[in-house]
């Protein structure tokens, strides 16, 4: 395995390269620079791997659909209130 750029480590999660900085800046990414230059190194990503998962499911390619059924549950009880 090589080291990874922030554009393909961005779509290998399926995400904006920005959120990449984002992490990386918030310290959430470890990284490799060199003269400017960011790598994502192979143990940094699995490491990230293995910390962005929940409940059997990883963090970057969760859906949200839980959050979707929940904001509809509320948005639904919300209008039932409104009604009345």
């Amino acid at each position: 395995m090589t080291n990874k750029t922030v554009k393909q480590f961005a779509e290998s999660l399926e995400v904006h390269p920005n959120t990449i900085y984002a992490w990386i800046d918030n310290g959430d990414l470890p990284c490799l620079k060199v003269r400017g230059v960011i790598r994502i190194r192979p143990c940094d990503e699995d490491e990230f791997n293995k910390r962005c998962t929940f409940d059997g499911r990883d963090a970057a390619n969760d859906t949200g659909e839980d959050e979707l059924v929940e904001a509809k549950s509320s948005l639904d009880a919300f209008e039932k209130g409104v009604r009345s």
